[in-house]
């Protein structure tokens, strides 16, 4: 006898979203479009910019500028306020 195998169910949920006619008429001309139902093309688009927005607010981007006044600093090691600073006691060390 073979033996058992656990499947993980997953839980679905649903979204509702209020929408006038003109926002759903839009939404459905826009899957049509696509050539995918309306439920379809919104949770892919959903999920792109959820993750476009949740990459975006993990990175920091800076202007040429700022980023050659950061490779300068690198280059330049650090200042003696920073030695300092690293030399202080951590409040990790504190436990």
């Amino acid at each position: 006898m073979a033996p058992a195998v656990l499947e993980k169910r997953t839980t679905r949920r649903r979204l509702d979203i209020p929408l006038n006619d003109e926002e759903r008429a839009q939404l459905d001309l826009s899957a049509s479009l696509a050539g995918m139902k309306t439920t379809q093309w919104a949770k892919s688009r959903l999920k792109r910019i959820a993750a476009e927005e949740i990459e975006a607010s993990r990175t920091e981007t800076l202007s040429p500028v700022s980023f050659d006044e950061f490779l300068q600093a690198l280059d330049e090691g650090p200042t003696e306020t920073g030695l300092e600073f690293l030399a202080m006691p951590s409040v990790l060390d504190k436990q």
